[in-house]
């Protein structure tokens, strides 16, 4: 009975032959493993055909472990061209209509406005905002006594007069034309000087060029006039 045990005994570890996983330790020290493994380049006994013994496996391996103390909380340069913010912040351009006038503005009648504001010599246009032009004359059909009646603003019209010496009274006229020996400006407003014997381009304010008009000052008419009085202007129509 003894002997028939340990016969069988015998037979089962003749038989017995443990599963070795592939990889699942080291070579030896002459690169030896046991039977059915090879040592592969990674110094673990794995099968033949593994493929983590590949070439192309191993050198795709990257080695992302950081060296001792290195600090994760320090502030790198994190400024990469998706992080950059958009090139232009600015706030939009503003799209506000522009008025008729580069100061105040009055609206006298459709298209056209009484634009203060001082303005150095030859300079009466700038008062009118792009879009708008310094007028040649009235072109409304209202009064302009009644709807022009504050200060002087002026026309972008030739006038020329012969003054009276004596009483400071208008002789002669000339619209449109350099004839008289005094160059004026033509405009509208509520100036206490002479008003024209007739109308110029509907209008029959003037002011004459010999600096006797406080805030004003020219000498051979619209082209030098000058004006330092902020309530007047010129007037500007729409072109």
């Amino acid at each position: 009975m003894h002997k028939k045990l340990l016969v069988s005994l015998l037979f089962l570890t003749s038989c017995y032959h443990p599963s070795l996983p592939s990889g699942s330790f080291r070579c030896g020290a002459d690169s030896s493993c046991p039977d059915g493994l090879t040592c592969a380049a990674d110094g673990l006994c794995r099968t033949p055909g593994d493929p983590a013994d590949s070439p192309d496996m191993e050198a795709s391996r990257v080695d992302l472990s950081l060296p001792p103390g290195t600090d994760l909380m320090s502030s790198g340069d994190l400024s990469g061209s998706d992080l950059k913010p958009p090139a232009d912040l600015s706030a939009p351009p503003d799209m506000t209509p522009v008025g008729p006038c580069k100061g105040g503005a009055a609206m006298l009648d459709t298209g056209l406005y009484a634009c203060s504001g001082t303005f150095a010599a030859g300079q009466a246009a700038t008062l009118c905002n792009p879009g708008y032009h310094l007028c040649t004359g009235w072109s409304s059909a209202k009064n302009p006594m009644d709807a022009c009646k504050a200060d002087f603003f002026v026309t972008g019209a030739t006038l020329s007069l012969n003054i009276n010496p004596g009483n400071g009274n208008i002789m002669n006229e000339y619209c449109d034309a350099t004839t008289g020996s005094t160059q004026a400006l033509l405009g509208c407003g509520n100036y206490p000087t002479p008003r024209l014997p007739a109308a110029c381009h509907n209008l029959k304010v003037q002011l004459p060029c010999n600096n006797t008009v406080t805030g004003w000052s020219c000498t051979n008419g619209i082209s030098d006039a000058a004006n330092s009085n902020p309530t007047g202007g010129a007037l500007c129509c729409a072109d």
